[in-house]
């Protein structure tokens, strides 16, 4: 056997950057706004703070505030559905063991139709926020191809990203640099 001569390897190159473009912006999904508890958390917690200064700082330090709330409340009310949906299926299949075994009340019946309704409910926000964040409006007549969709959520923050900026002829990646071209450009 006579050895390779030209190799089927590419060179790759990687780069190892973590640069801090500050602070995230201030982001409101549409589905938050359908919530009935959301205008009375927003009133609630900006009517607490008590900030002093000139107007605009008090409204950004105030927004600064909100956003760590929301974060917090976001988790708690849509916060990870694969785990709300399994939690209601199995208490689902356990009540349908029961009644199979023909031991279910009136009133277990009951919670098993509440239990239907808020896992319809928990299914509806999950897909709402899957169609929010991937802007699509067929995802309601499509099913739920998480992997899919995931993979289209990673892709459109991809391209909402800016690593750097073309300067004359170059490529710059420098944060201060490219922070002041664009400055400069708006």
């Amino acid at each position: 056997m006579v050895g390779r001569l030209v190799s089927n390897h590419c060179a790759l190159i990687l780069k190892d950057i973590n640069i801090d473009w500050g602070p995230k912006l201030f982001r409101c999904l549409d589905v938050w706004q359908k919530d009935l508890g959301f205008r009375d958390l927003i009133r609630a917690k900006w009517e607490s703070y008590h900030i002093k200064g000139n107007d605009l700082y008090v409204v950004k330090e105030k927004l600064k505030r909100l956003k760590f709330e929301l974060r917090c409340w976001n988790k708690i009310v849509y916060g990870d559905f694969n785990r709300k949906i399994g939690d209601l299926e199995k208490r689902i299949i356990c009540l349908d063991e029961r009644d199979d075994e023909g031991v279910l009340n009136v009133e277990v019946r009951e919670e098993r139709k509440r239990l239907l309704a808020d896992l319809g409910k928990v299914r509806v926000k999950q897909e709402v926020i899957m169609q929010h964040k991937t802007r699509m409006n067929w995802l309601r007549q499509g099913d739920l191809n998480t992997k899919f969709y995931h993979n289209k959520i990673k892709w459109r923050r991809l391209q909402n990203g800016l690593n750097g900026i073309k300067v004359g002829d170059l490529w710059c990646e420098d944060l201060v640099e490219v922070k002041e071209r664009v400055k400069d450009f708006f």
